[in-house]
Formats: C-alpha cells, sequence, structure tokens
C-alpha cells in the first residue's frame, strides 16, 4: 500500500511536504496531477467515486503545504464540493 503523500511527491517531482502548511505552499498540483492520484489510490481508499477519492487527496495537500490548480487546498475542496470542476472530474 503506497502512502498517498508519497503519490503526490512522486506526481509533482518533490522532495518533502510544507514544514508550514497553511502558511508556505511548496507546490502547485494541476487538477489533473491531481485525479492521476486519485485513479492510483481509488482502489485502497473508503471513496466511492473518482470526486471523493479527489477530496481525500486534496485533504492530503493541506497537509503537505500543496495549493490545487493554484487553489488553497481547503479552497479547492470546497470548490469540489459544490460541483465547481465536475465536468473536469468526470473526464
Amino acid at each position: 500500500m503506497t502512502k498517498t503523500s508519497d503519490l503526490i511527491r512522486s506526481e509533482l517531482n518533490l522532495e518533502k511536504g510544507s514544514g508550514e502548511p497553511g502558511k508556505e505552499f511548496v507546490a502547485d498540483m494541476t487538477l489533473p496531477q491531481a485525479l492521476n492520484v486519485a485513479d492510483k489510490k481509488k482502489p485502497e481508499l473508503l471513496a466511492r467515486s473518482r470526486k471523493a477519492a479527489l477530496q481525500e487527496i486534496v485533504g492530503v495537500c493541506v497537509t503537505m503545504g500543496i495549493k490545487v490548480n493554484g487553489r488553497r487546498p481547503e479552497t479547492a475542496a470546497r470548490l469540489i464540493s459544490e460541483g465547481k470542476w465536475d465536468k473536469d472530474i468526470a473526464n
């Protein structure tokens, strides 16, 4: 079982996450990159849908100090919940 943080670091070619998540951001993961990690991790997650798997990945980004699609991960999670990126997630 591969750790989600390891998959994220690999996807972004990062050595480590932020020492001060929420204050210092070390990377910006695009939505396609986040979906790639979600798709790889989904069989190991409790998530029933791709959207729910993406939410879990974004949650890990909060703890690592990584923005998602140019936004703070908390904002990205809200946009996902509100369905703002549903077209992109479905593809």
